[in-house]
């Protein structure tokens, strides 16, 4: 399986939309999942190669009572992210397939 840049950066942002929801803070997750705060706050640096692994994401939907499917890439989701807000269900759509195909293995890194 290849890595995916904006699967990535989606998952952190869903994270993210969770906590603030929350209203907790990134040293809230860092206790949670057991790693440094730094190390959280890499993982919502989009200059970062760190990523939320399965495992955190499992344990954060479990501590916070969360399906773990509200933190992974779906149409339903990126309405929940500002910059995907506004887009059609098409773009949506479009998004999501490349996603898949980055996952895959199918594209670059762009």
């Amino acid at each position: 399986m290849s890595r995916s840049i904006e699967f990535d950066k989606i998952t952190a942002e869903l994270v993210d939309i969770q906590l603030r929801d929350k209203g907790l803070k990134l040293s809230d997750i860092s206790m949670i999942l057991g790693i440094r705060e730094d190390h959280v706050r890499k993982i919502n640096s989009a200059s970062s190669d760190k990523r939320y692994t399965l495992e955190h994401l499992y344990l954060l939907s479990k501590k916070w009572n969360t399906p773990l499917e509200s933190f992974l890439p779906s149409d339903q989701n990126l309405s929940k992210i500002n910059r995907y807000s506004k887009i059609d269900d098409e773009q949506k759509k479009i998004i999501l397939d490349k996603i898949e195909s980055q996952l895959r293995g199918d594209y670059k890194h762009e």
